[in-house]
């Protein structure tokens, strides 16, 4: 047999195998990207989270995805398009949570075959730098607590409770009087991070009992702990900014009450339970900051 032969026989085979393979090669979904999307939202996320967070989902998705994207075939969509989109969203937060419904989407698209090609392994994307994430200092906290005294008893009681508990802004929404469970001493924090996160509890230590007294003696017929809005609070916070000397956001609480049980000696398990992470890891490299006035107080342990 003659090289060129052997050169024609190799070339039918490869066509024989290329047919073979196209043949047995799961063939792209034919459905509209839009559709999809809401598909991908009622199947892969409804089910999986709260409310909340599905609502967020639902509105990333139907204001900063839809009115950017092209409604065509699923199999159509370009890197190049998604590139659009995400070029398209102006605040550096919103971009991050429509690049991460982009990536939890088509990333599903593609591993069940609906699309022979993810976009979004194209994608160009600059992560967004978090800011206003540490730990109030010891004077801003007493600043702080001067702060709130203006504030209406409910918003004053609830910011207090922010900073003695380490709850996120959602939390205490869900929470009511029978969440307080006296005889066991122990306060239920009800996660709002997916549909099935456990209620964890917190022992009711000092300060955290006389706040819990005094909500008692002020409370009406509310059977919530805080009976008021998300957006309420938002409200309030720029009210509270506007008197405060320094950058604030409710989440500052949350790393301070962390940072303060860790620099008095807690336990880091504990704490990992109390602040509800499922890993130890975020505790201690995310929400864990040691203040200088406690490095101070430590190196005076130092004998020499």
């Amino acid at each position: 047999m003659t090289r060129e032969e052997l050169k024609n026989e190799l070339r039918e085979v490869k066509e024989m195998l290329a047919a073979v393979l196209e043949g047995i090669k799961p063939k792209c979904r034919e459905v509209l990207t839009f559709d999809y999307l809401d598909e991908w939202l009622t199947t892969c996320k409804k089910p999986f989270v709260c409310e909340k967070t599905y609502k967020d989902l639902c509105r990333n998705v139907n204001a900063q995805i839809k009115p950017y994207l092209p409604n065509k075939r699923l199999a159509d969509i370009t890197a190049d398009d998604l590139q659009k989109c995400l070029n398209a969203t102006a605040q550096a937060r919103t971009r991050e949570n429509v690049h991460t419904v982009l990536l939890n989407a088509f990333g599903r698209a593609y591993r069940l075959h609906y699309i022979q090609q993810n976009p979004c392994d194209g994608l160009i994307y600059r992560r967004h730098k978090r800011c206003g994430r540490l730990p109030l200092s010891a004077a801003q906290q007493r600043e702080f607590r001067a702060k709130i005294e203006s504030c209406r008893p409910v918003f004053r009681n609830l910011f207090l409770f922010y900073l003695l508990t380490g709850t996120r802004k959602s939390e205490p929404l869900l929470m009511t009087w029978a969440d307080v469970k006296r005889q066991e001493n122990i306060l239920l924090l009800r996660g709002t991070k997916t549909e099935t996160s456990a209620a964890r509890p917190l022992p009711i230590y000092g300060e955290l009992s006389g706040l819990l007294d005094k909500m008692e003696q002020e409370r009406r017929e509310a059977v919530p702990l805080f009976p008021v809005s998300i957006t309420a609070i938002q409200k309030e916070v720029v009210k509270l900014k506007k008197r405060l000397s320094f950058p604030f956001s409710l989440h500052m609480l949350r790393h301070t009450f962390i940072t303060n049980c860790v620099q008095a000696g807690v336990n880091i398990k504990a704490v990992q339970r109390w602040a509800g992470h499922k890993a130890l890891e975020t505790t201690e490299k995310v929400y864990t900051h040691i203040s200088r006035e406690f490095e101070q107080n430590e190196a005076q342990k130092i004998r020499g």
